[in-house]
C-alpha cells in the first residue's frame, strides 16, 4: 500500500490537493515511514553533492 501511495505522491501529473488527500489516507505508520524514507534520500541526495565537491576540490591539485 506504501508503494501506491509513493507513486502517487511522485507522480508529475499529480496536483497538491491529490497527493494531500492520498496522504492522508495513510495510517501513522505508514506515514512515519514515507516521511523517514523521503528524510533518507534527502540526506543521501546531500551526501552525494559534498562529496562531489570535495572530489572537485581535490581532483584540481
Amino acid at each position: 500500500m506504501i508503494e501506491e501511495h509513493k507513486k502517487m505522491l511522485s507522480g508529475s501529473d499529480a496536483n497538491s490537493k491529490t497527493s494531500s488527500s492520498s496522504f492522508n489516507e495513510l495510517n501513522a505508520g505508514e506515514k512515519a515511514a514515507l516521511v523517514h524514507e523521503q528524510v533518507n534520500n534527502a540526506g543521501a541526495e546531500a551526501h552525494q553533492t559534498q562529496a562531489r565537491k570535495l572530489r572537485g576540490l581535490y581532483s584540481t591539485r
